[in-house]
């Protein structure tokens, strides 16, 4: 498929306008241009900020699941420093998701079916292009977001540590070969641990030590715990001898936004399989079903496909 860098976006971020928002003109270009290519993972109060040459991107640091006519989707949302012509997300060499102009300088992404939301949480990036209503005909833009479960807004014991990230990890199945994990620890020798979502979207809990445990979650199963936000996940445990609860929120964050005013392939490559994740891999007999020691779910499918 021909690229599509530059031309135009329509599925990312949400806007919330400000007065710092104003039109770059020519007269500003000599001391406002930033660096061909930024990126950052550092959210700065609820938003991820990078800037590349003569545009600025603010992308909301948490996605949010909702309901549209029935269908559960996501919405990733932002605004750009620059009022904005079109928006038009992609993956390598196909569109994807669909993506479009808020307002004057805000944009949305939404992905739409299951698959596309699977993709993102379990390690794919997308591509957003965006184009300034006064760009010139050399002057291009495309922005790379990365999404991740993760916990947050705890409540309870300090017994219980509950790890942030829920990490996606390549568990063969022969269907999906996709679970995300969250890990636990525990103060003090450990009688039983349990999480629970307050719906179907129960983990499943698996004892690694006697104060450290993991639970692991299907997509479906995650989706289900994740919607809506303001749901919680569970953990109740017997620590030397006493109960202990805690509760935590999860959020399908935005872990990481990129800005480049280059060709993005060139910038942002198809990943290969690193070398420590591959002694990993080809150190597993043939009968493994768990490579969640090795790495991501991305980072192992690629060395499980590499000779």
């Amino acid at each position: 498929m021909k690229r599509v860098i530059g031309l135009g976006l329509s599925a990312l971020l949400g806007c919330s306008g400000g007065a710092s928002e104003r039109e770059i003109g020519d007269d500003e270009a000599a001391t406002t241009a930033g660096p061909v290519t930024a990126e950052t993972a550092v959210a700065t109060g609820s938003e991820l900020k990078v800037r590349a040459n003569l545009l600025t991107v603010w992308v909301d640091a948490v996605a949010l699941p909702a309901t549209d006519n029935g269908k559960q989707i996501v919405r990733i949302t932002g605004r750009a420093s620059r009022n904005l012509k079109s928006a038009f997300s992609y993956v390598p060499d196909d569109a994807y998701a669909k993506a479009r102009v808020t307002k004057k300088r805000g944009f949305e992404v939404v992905l739409e079916t299951r698959g596309e939301q699977n993709a993102l949480l379990s390690g794919a990036s997308i591509f957003l292009s965006l184009v300034p209503s006064t760009a010139t005909k050399k002057e291009s833009y495309t922005a790379r977001i990365a999404l991740e479960p993760r916990f947050g807004r705890y409540e309870g014991s300090s017994k219980i540590f509950v790890q942030d990230a829920i990490k996606p990890i390549y568990y063969r199945d022969n269907v999906t070969n996709l679970r995300y994990r969250g890990n636990a620890a525990l103060d003090g020798y450990t009688a039983s641990f349990d999480a629970y979502a307050n719906d179907e979207g129960d983990p499943v809990v698996t004892k690694v030590s006697s104060q450290r445990y993991q639970f692991d979650w299907t997509f479906t199963s995650l989706m289900i715990a994740a919607d809506p936000p303001k749901d919680a996940v569970h953990f109740l445990a017997m620590v030397n001898g006493f109960t202990y609860a805690k509760s935590a929120g999860i959020d399908l964050a935005v872990s990481s936004i990129g800005l480049t005013s280059a060709d993005a392939y060139d910038v942002w490559p198809s990943p290969q399989c690193e070398k420590a994740v591959k002694t990993c891999v080809k150190g597993k007999p043939a009968s493994t079903i768990d490579y969640g020691e090795c790495g991501t779910y991305g980072q192992v499918a690629v060395c499980l496909a590499s000779p």
